[in-house]
């Protein structure tokens, strides 16, 4: 456990290590936490547009000290800096305008230079613990489920700490990672009293701790399922709700009642249509077929995508999590199925199936709550939704896995599946997630040396590759090679143009979103690479010239190119040829 654990804060610290305001809404969480710090009050769920002030403030309260330790006058500089470019082919892995922001070195580690990014790396911080609570609470939880099964407990535990989008959001500042704590505490708590039965004491930490869940985030109410499930099934539980709904009560209905109060709206829900209005898909009903039809992009989020979104992993990585779920679901089935040929003279046991009826239903619920958004807003199709029932989600990916196992070989077999979830994750965080955000390195052998220089700010020193061909419908990789020979005075945009069609059309910040041009260092290189997809109905056989080179925004022209001679030219970088799908 100590190494799963140590495992687990590694890549969690590494994940706190990308660029600021990546995370999903994380500029508008630090925004909640500034004003309450600023204005010493709740803020009025009204006043930002397509902002988080509709949110309860638990999590934010956690932050405040920080940002009141930190000073960060620079935040109004970076606020809406946005990249005009963002969410370009956001199917493929890469570092094509991954950055919803557009991010300056000042940011850069050890944050001196900026005090926005300071506090928000050390607001990061605060999430990585609240991660391993919730890592304590779940093997507390797996215990009570497997008490003499070590081996599913070690599986369970390593599909949790590795699980590379639970790792990447306690990585960054969001309410989604104090819920994912109170919801598998609540999660612990509904096992344990299920199999020990249920006490005043119990039922009121229970209150306690469903009351704090309520008091992070609204969807909490969907742990209503799986709480009301664990009373039903036990009649003797009954005489308790009382006591717990008055404790959830004192923790949290101040919050709702002050919104009845104040907004005749006790969850906030007008005010997220209200503020989020683009977002909302049928204002008043569930657009059940769309969030339907959204539910595989979901699924993909929910194990590792990265970002706003727009960071995709490699496909080998992808692959890995449908063998796992997979191999979860069918080994579920096998399991099931040998209990039943094994039992099938004897009665069921009740004590054990409560248990089980009661993990189902928990994880289960966060699926309905990622539904429900999915129908309610355009952005709602986001897998982290289902995270609070991660406990939940990886005891049934286990017992699929192990179940069927005999115990001999259980054992190893965890150890193995927890080592692959490990790679995997690393190989997410380092192979994906930091790149996405990076300049490209120059390969030592340049396919088509080139050599442009623009108005003495840089220099186009190479393309690939040597010949760029491709057919109607294909997908081809066109990448330019820059070196800096000192900052610009403003702002410019690279671009890679075809001269007689419209089939290549790419503008953006340098490096693909990851350089600005006012910072560049003489002599430093980076590789820029575009991914384009030849139009279907292309007439070919063609070919079109490419061109690329510099454009300045602010003056609307391009920059001269000069040749090695520094005579003025149209920089021609290659031909592109479209062949004949024959």
């Amino acid at each position: 456990m100590i190494t799963i654990l140590a495992g687990h804060l590694l890549l969690t610290f590494g994940f706190s290590l990308g660029p600021i305001f990546e995370g999903p809404d994380e500029i508008e969480h630090y925004r909640y936490v500034r004003t309450l710090a600023e204005e010493r009050a709740l803020p009025n769920p009204y006043a930002q547009q397509r902002g988080e002030y509709h949110q309860p403030p638990l999590y934010y309260l956690l932050l405040v000290p920080v940002a009141l330790l930190v000073e960060d006058g620079d935040f109004g500089q970076i606020d809406g800096r946005l990249n005009p470019f963002y969410g370009a082919d956001i199917h493929i892995p890469g570092n094509d305008n991954k950055n919803l922001y557009l991010h300056s070195r000042a940011e850069a580690f050890p944050y001196d230079q900026s005090g926005t990014a300071r506090a928000v790396h050390l607001m990061r911080l605060v999430s990585i613990p609240l991660s391993v609570g919730t890592l304590l609470a779940g093997w507390a939880a797996l215990h009570a489920l497997w008490p003499g099964h070590p081996a599913r407990r070690l599986l369970a535990l390593g599909v949790m700490a590795f699980w590379p989008q639970n790792l990447f959001l306690s990585g960054v500042i969001n309410n989604d990672v104090l819920l994912i704590f109170f919801s598998t505490v609540v999660f612990w708590l509904l096992v344990r009293h299920v199999r020990r039965g249920w006490t005043q004491r119990s039922a009121l930490v229970l209150g306690v701790a469903i009351g704090a869940a309520m008091l992070t985030k609204v969807s909490a109410l969907f742990l209503g399922f799986p709480i009301a499930l664990a009373f039903a099934l036990d009649r003797r539980a009954w005489r308790l709700i009382p006591l717990t709904l008055g404790a959830a009560s004192l923790v949290a209905g101040w919050w709702y009642v002050r919104n009845a109060v104040q907004y005749s709206d006790p969850t906030l829900t007008d005010a997220v249509l209200h503020t989020w209005r683009s977002e909302v898909i049928r204002p008043g009903k569930l657009a059940l077929d769309i969030g339907w039809e959204r539910l595989p992009f979901a699924y993909e989020t929910a194990w590792a995508r990265f970002g706003q979104g727009a960071v995709a992993v490699a496909s080998p990585v992808g692959t890995f999590f449908d063998l796992v779920v997979g191999l979860g679901l069918g080994g579920l089935v096998a399991t099931i199925a040998l209990s039943i040929a094994r039992n099938k003279r004897r009665l069921p046991d009740w004590a054990a199936m409560r248990l089980w009826i009661v993990t189902v239903v928990f994880a289960a619920s966060w699926v309905g709550a990622l539904l429900y958004w999915a129908s309610t807003a355009w952005s709602g199709n986001q897998g982290r939704y289902v995270l609070p029932g991660i406990v939940g989600w990886a005891a049934l990916i286990t017992l699929g896995t192990l179940g069927w196992m005999p115990r001999r070989i259980a054992a190893g077999a965890a150890l193995l599946g927890t080592a692959a979830c490990a790679l995997v994750a690393t190989w997410a965080l380092w192979g994906s997630y930091l790149p996405a955000y990076s300049p490209s390195a120059v390969p030592n052998r340049v396919a088509r040396p080139l050599s442009y220089e623009f108005e003495g700010v840089a220099r186009l020193i190479g393309m690939a590759p040597a010949a760029p061909a491709a057919r109607p419908g294909e997908t081809i990789r066109l990448s330019l090679y820059w070196q800096a020979l000192r900052p610009a005075e403003t702002e410019l945009l690279a671009y890679v143009h075809s001269v007689e069609t419209m089939i290549v059309r790419r503008d953006s910040v340098p490096a693909t979103g990851n350089l600005l041009a006012t910072e560049w260092r003489s002599g430093e290189i980076w590789a820029e690479h575009y991914i384009v997809t030849i139009p279907q109905n292309t007439g070919a056989p063609l070919t079109d010239l490419l061109i690329a080179g510099l454009y300045d925004p602010q003056a609307g022209r391009p920059l001269q190119a000069r040749n090695e001679s520094g005579h003025p030219v149209t920089p021609v970088i290659n031909t592109l040829t479209i062949l004949s799908s024959d």
